[in-house]
């Protein structure tokens, strides 16, 4: 029997969870297909969340130890990708500290769609 396929187009990854099947674009050129759990299997490495007491200013400090695409604001928390955390978190810390920027909690978070689409564009470029 044929199916029926609908097909969405949205900027808001968040709207693009509700899917089976996502087709990532960026310039034009598809960086990413599959489901969304597939996709964010394919994160380098664990998402954290992090608490800060100013996140606008946080991440400008956080950006010192950490490449940029791999930090970034979602409304007041920041969620950067850290590869080796038990060594990148402290080295977080250390601008944080320096900047009096308190870091209230650091969770390790499942990855979201934004988080994995920065990756995919902006980690290829580096």
């Amino acid at each position: 029997a044929m199916g029926t396929a609908i097909v969405v187009t949205t900027h808001h990854l968040e709207e693009a969870e509700h899917c089976e099947r996502i087709c990532m674009l960026s310039a034009g050129k598809i960086v990413a297909e599959g489901s969304p759990s597939q996709l964010k299997a394919r994160e380098p490495g664990t998402v954290y969340e992090l608490d800060l007491a100013q996140p606008e200013r946080g991440l400008d400090a956080i950006e010192r130890v950490i490449p940029a695409w791999r930090v970034s604001l979602f409304g007041t928390r920041v969620h950067a990708v850290l590869e080796q955390p038990e060594r990148e978190l402290p080295a977080v810390r250390t601008p944080l500290e320096s900047e009096g920027i308190s870091l209230k909690s650091a969770e390790p978070i499942q990855p979201s769609l934004e988080d994995v689409f920065i990756g995919l564009v902006h980690g290829s470029r580096t």
